[in-house]
C-alpha cells in the first residue's frame, strides 16, 4: 500500500523487485500494488521504467535480473490471468505477451486499470506480474488490501512515522514491513507467517520454536495436605469458601481485600489452606 508521501524513487524500486523477484515465485512476492492518487502518475511511469530495464534470460547469466518459470503449467496460469485482465479492461503498460523461443519465460508485466474481480487480483498469480490499483485515501486502500482472503505478507511505502503506524496496525497479514518487502523472511528471529489462506502456525524467533514442541504444563503439589480445600464434601461452607476466595483470586483493587473476613471465618480456610505458603504469596494476590 502506497500513501501519497511515499519517496518516489525508493518505492519505485521497492515494488519492482518485491513484485519481480524470483520471476515473482516466491510466497511473499507483490501480488497488488494499492497507490494514493496524488502519486499515482509519477509512481507507475517510473515503476514502469524500471520494470522495462529489467534484463530477462537464462538466470546463469550473472547480468540476467529476471529468469523463466519453473513449468510449463505455471506459465500457463500466468498467461491465463493476464489475458482475462486485458480482455475485460485492463491494460498492459509494459509486458502481457508470451516471447518466442525456448524456456518457460514471462515478460515482467505491470497492469493498470485492474479491478477486484479479476482473477489476477483475487489469485495468487505466483509469476511476475504487478497489478496496480490507483485508489483516493488510506482507508479505501487498507480495506481492499484487507478484503483478500490472503494475508502472508504486506507493506506499506510512507515518509509518515504516523502512517506507518496506522499500517502496522491495520493491514491483515503476518508480516507487515514499511518501505521495504519480503525481507522479513531472512530476520530469523522475527516470526514468519500468515492470517486466512496463506498458512497455519508461524516459522522463525520464539514462535516458530514454539511450534516445534508440545508445551507442557506442570502442577506440583507436596501433598502433604489431606485434603484441597476444594474437595469433598460440597456444603455451605464451601459455597462461602469459594465466594470468597474468586474476588481476592481475581478481582482488581483494593475491593479484593473486602473478602478476607468472609474467607477467614470459614472451616476451610481454617483446616486447609497453608498460611505461610499463603503469606509467602501474598504479593501475587495483590
Amino acid at each position: 500500500m502506497v500513501a501519497r508521501d511515499a519517496r518516489l524513487e525508493r518505492t519505485a524500486r521497492g515494488l519492482v523487485w518485491g513484485a519481480f523477484m524470483n520471476t515473482g515465485q516466491t510466497c511473499a512476492s507483490i501480488e497488488r500494488v494499492y497507490v494514493e492518487r496524488p502519486l499515482a502518475e509519477k509512481l507507475i511511469k517510473r515503476i514502469v521504467e524500471l520494470t522495462e530495464a529489467l534484463q530477462v534470460g537464462d538466470p546463469a547469466d550473472p547480468d540476467t535480473d529476471v529468469g523463466p518459470l519453473t513449468t510449463r503449467d505455471q506459465r500457463e496460469i500466468v498467461i491465463s490471468q493476464v489475458n482475462a485482465a486485458l480482455a475485460a479492461g485492463a491494460r498492459a503498460l509494459t509486458g502481457g505477451e508470451v516471447p518466442d523461443g525456448p524456456g518457460y519465460f514471462y515478460p515482467p508485466t505491470v497492469l493498470v486499470d485492474v479491478d477486484e474481480d479479476m482473477e489476477v487480483i483475487q489469485e495468487e498469480t505466483f509469476g511476475p506480474v504487478m497489478p496496480i490499483i490507483v485508489v483516493d485515501s488510506l482507508n479505501e486502500a487498507i480495506a481492499r488490501a484487507n478484503a483478500s482472503r490472503f494475508g502472508l505478507t504486506a507493506s506499506g511505502w510512507t515518509s509518515s512515522d504516523s502512517i506507518a503506524q496506522r499500517l502496522q496496525a491495520e493491514l491483515r497479514a503476518g508480516v507487515v514491513t514499511i518501505n521495504d518487502h519480503a525481507v522479513a523472511f531472512a530476520e530469523s528471529t522475527g516470526s514468519w507467517g500468515g492470517l486466512g489462506e496463506s498458512g497455519i502456525g508461524r516459522a522463525h524467533g520464539r514462535f516458530g520454536l514454539h511450534e516445534l514442541v508440545n508445551i507442557k504444563y506442570v502442577a506440583h503439589d507436596p501433598g502433604t495436605d489431606r485434603a484441597a480445600p476444594w474437595y469433598y464434601p460440597y456444603d455451605e461452607d464451601l459455597g462461602r469458601f469459594l465466594g470468597a476466595a474468586m474476588p481476592l483470586m481475581y478481582g482488581r483493587g483494593l475491593d479484593k481485600l473486602a473478602t478476607l473476613d468472609t474467607l477467614a471465618s470459614t472451616k476451610r480456610f481454617r483446616q486447609r489452606v497453608r498460611k505461610g505458603t499463603l503469606l509467602a504469596n501474598l504479593h501475587k494476590l495483590l
